[in-house]
């Protein structure tokens, strides 16, 4: 068996192992915002979402409105995975061997 480094995987599997904001919480994920149109960038509060939204929903593949004034852009969550460091942008389709955990 081959090991890859945690720095060489693919998103689909960071959202296998972090596929909740519960998850992504107690894991360490630190996750911002930032606006397709006027590229405002925001830290997202993922204690605020976990009460807002539930501990269960996902921030993968979401797409909100900007929350600036007058801006009719939309919203990509970014994230940084824990003990590496790599951004990457929360959209990525379910890798087959996590289909059956959904």
């Amino acid at each position: 068996m081959s090991y890859v480094k945690l720095e060489n995987r693919p998103v689909s599997w960071w959202r296998c192992r972090a596929a909740t904001i519960g998850q992504m919480i107690d894991q360490g994920w630190v996750v911002w915002s930032v606006c397709n149109a006027c590229f405002l960038v925001m830290p997202a509060d993922l204690d605020w979402f976990a009460f807002r939204l539930g501990d269960e929903e996902t921030l993968w593949n979401r797409h909100p409105s900007c929350r600036r004034l007058g801006c009719k852009g939309t919203i990509t969550f970014q994230g940084t995975p824990p003990a590496i460091n790599r951004c990457m942008e929360l959209r990525a389709e379910w890798p087959p061997e996590c289909v059956d955990r959904r």
